[in-house]
């Protein structure tokens, strides 16, 4: 009779398996609660081992299909369920962080009850400029030890469209050498409105146009021109000029209104343009162009006078008249600014230096001490004159630094472009001469000389006391070594290294630079490298061949003798 299982009846006490079971029914742990029961296959703590079925069991053997290895659980004792009548445990809430930046909000001011709404701060046409800041009145104090200037908005200034306008440009009011500023509601800062330093399009018929600039009309001289654009931007009613053939192609599809044509050119055909086209000849449409630009533009904003209050002017410098200092402009002691001179914002004037009459530097320009600068000349952002040469000597096992004492002086209706070099000299000044026009990007060395309307093109690097005379072309990127001499009317074409001397009125390329003709062959014959390397290998192949028949020949002719001679001898 076979003994039955556990669960199934009782068990003998004194049988290893009935004292096995008792042991496990005495460590068994108290049912868990509902919330807190396991769910089968998962976990193992508090679970009785699972004893082998006894033979002849009914029940039918069900496999486990969700075994786990053997050792402990990774996820520990298994997931607990929350119970459906108990709340869910959440973490206590945190304290808002602080916002450093917070946005600021736009506020709309009420609408006034005669117009709309505007912004805080904004003004309108009834209101004078200054109107936004308190009592109506603007007080701008000049920094440093020389005083106060106080600039306020006249009283019958005209009204603006808003205040605040940081930038700098025209004057405010009708005066032509008055100073006042537009306060911002905001900052505080001054700086004029936009229609101050704008200019008003002016529009005009063809026929006005063409009486300006004395030139014959084909076609419709009735038609309004607004604007001159160049012929691949033209539209209908501007103004455009046709000075090369190469644009007549762009030429027939421009839906231009009139047209400057030279008077050595034939007027297109109806078909081979737009047919509402109207012609002004004229000697030189270029030159043509320009002057009727600058017509339809418009006139020019009247230029702004004074001291910005940022700027900082020292007492022993020596002011002309209208003079424009922008703002945060520093401007040192003897220094002196001629009638008209306009600098820009940050920009630096040292100890000692000259500006000419109507000289613009604009922003950011550095001037160095003991410059001298000539009337009418521009000088572009970021140009720097007057700084210390590029001069050592070896001494000692070091390079000791030469003093650079000399100044820069930069003749009459110079322009300079942006971020431009010009070196102080070591003990003579470097001298730029009248209406040379310098690119952006170029060094000019210590002790240069450059002659009178010199072209100088951007990348151009000129060492020290190098000299160029007068009508010197400089393409990009040339580089002319230190004593080096350029002849007047010389080209220099563009990347040439120039290390030696040039002919007045000669053209040269490359580097080393040679005359332009003599470069022009050489690359000639550089092109023809390849075939002419061809050439050769045939050629040399050929007299291979022929070497090789000659020596064959040279051959059967001794056996031939040498046959001869032995039946002489027989």
């Amino acid at each position: 009779m076979a003994r039955p299982v556990l669960g199934r009846g009782a068990l003998p006490a004194d049988s290893p398996r009935g004292l096995r079971a008792r042991l496990l029914l005495g460590r068994r742990r108290p049912p868990a609660p509902p919330s807190r029961r396991r769910r089968p296959g998962r976990g193992s703590a508090g679970r009785l081992p699972r004893l082998p079925r006894a033979a002849g069991d009914p029940r039918p053997l069900r496999p486990r299909l969700h075994r786990r290895p053997a050792g402990p659980a990774p996820g520990g004792a298994g997931r607990r369920r929350r119970a459906p009548d108990r709340p869910a445990r959440r973490p206590p809430p945190r304290a808002p962080l602080p916002r450093l930046h917070r946005p600021r909000r736009h506020r709309r001011t009420p609408r006034p009850p005669d117009g709309p709404a505007r912004r805080r701060g904004e003004l309108t046409a009834r209101e004078p400029i200054g109107a936004g800041l308190a009592g109506g009145r603007l007080a701008l104090p000049v920094p440093g030890p020389w005083g106060t200037i106080r600039r306020d908005p006249p009283p019958e200034a005209e009204p603006g469209p808003r205040a605040g306008d940081r930038s700098l440009g025209g004057a405010v009011g009708d005066g032509p050498a008055r100073s006042e500023w537009a306060g911002s509601p905001r900052t505080g800062r001054p700086g004029p409105t936009r229609e101050e330093r704008g200019r008003t399009a002016v529009a005009a018929t063809i026929r006005e146009l063409a009486d300006l600039v004395q030139g014959r009309v084909v076609g419709d001289d009735s038609t309004p021109i607004v604007a001159a654009k160049p012929v691949t931007e033209a539209g209908p009613g501007d103004l455009t000029f046709l000075a090369d053939d190469r644009y007549l192609k762009a030429l027939a599809a421009s839906p231009a209104s009139a047209v400057l044509i030279g008077s050595g050119f034939a007027i297109p055909e109806p078909a081979d343009r737009s047919p509402t086209m109207t012609f002004i000849v004229v000697d030189d449409p270029r030159a043509a162009f320009m002057l009727l630009h600058a017509r339809l533009r418009g006139a020019a904003a009247e230029r702004w006078v004074g001291i910005h209050p940022t700027a900082v002017v020292s007492p022993k410098a020596r002011l002309g008249e209208r003079v424009a200092i922008h703002a945060f402009a520093v401007v040192a002691d003897d220094a002196e600014l001629g009638d008209g001179c306009t600098v820009g914002p940050h920009c630096t004037i040292g100890p000692r230096s000259r500006l000419g009459r109507d000289v613009t530097l604009h922003t950011n320009v550095s001037i160095y001490e003991d410059v001298t600068i000539g009337d009418r000349c521009v000088l572009h952002a970021g140009a720097v004159i007057g700084a210390d040469g590029f001069g050592y000597r070896f001494e000692g096992g070091r390079h000791v630094k030469v003093p650079q004492s000399g100044g820069v002086i930069i003749e009459e209706d110079v322009e300079i472009g942006a971020n431009s070099c010009i070196d102080r000299g070591t003990f003579g000044p470097t001298r730029i001469g009248a209406g040379t026009k310098i690119d952006n990007l170029v060094q000019v060395g210590h002790n240069v000389r450059i002659g009178k309307h010199n072209i100088l093109c951007a990348g151009v690097g000129i060492g020290g006391s190098a000299v160029s005379g007068d009508y010197v072309i400089m393409g990009g990127q040339v580089g002319v070594a230190d004593h080096r001499t350029i002849g007047d009317g010389a080209r220099l074409s563009a990347q040439s290294g120039i290390n030696r001397d040039v002919e007045a009125g000669s053209t040269v390329f490359g580097t080393p630079a040679v005359p332009l003709r003599q470069q022009m062959q050489m690359h000639s014959l550089t092109m023809k490298l390849p075939e002419m390397r061809r050439e050769l290998k045939r050629l040399a192949a050929e007299v291979d061949r022929l070497a090789a028949s000659s020596a064959k020949a040279s051959g059967s002719a001794e056996e031939d003798g040498r046959d001869r001679v032995g039946s002489s001898a027989a």
